[in-house]
């Protein structure tokens, strides 16, 4: 699968990279396209090559879905879970 990862992801890429896909970093990809640091150009950079954004960026999210590109939206409703597990891994939940 070819992904973008947005900035505030940079490095995930690898990751992402080692699991199979085709994945790229906008901050990476800015060196050799200027515009890439405008929401508005990755995600039509995006759409051009087919690919998945990855992003926390809401307003990324919007541009996404309004020109059609699928969108991983990593968001509190996504995080809340993976904080729980975590925490519910160090003991009681309350302090009294």
């Amino acid at each position: 699968m070819k992904v973008l990862v947005d900035q505030m992801y940079d490095g995930l890429e690898v990751n992402l990279k080692d699991m199979g896909h085709d994945a790229y970093s906008v901050r990476k990809l800015s060196g050799n396209e200027p515009k890439m640091g405008s929401d508005y150009y990755a995600v039509h950079y995006a759409k051009e090559k087919g690919m998945v954004v990855v992003t926390a960026d809401a307003g990324m999210g919007k541009d996404c879905a309004a020109a059609g590109v699928r969108c991983i939206l990593i968001d509190k409703e996504k995080l809340l879970p993976v904080i729980k597990r975590e925490l519910d891994a160090y003991g009681s939940s309350r302090q009294d």
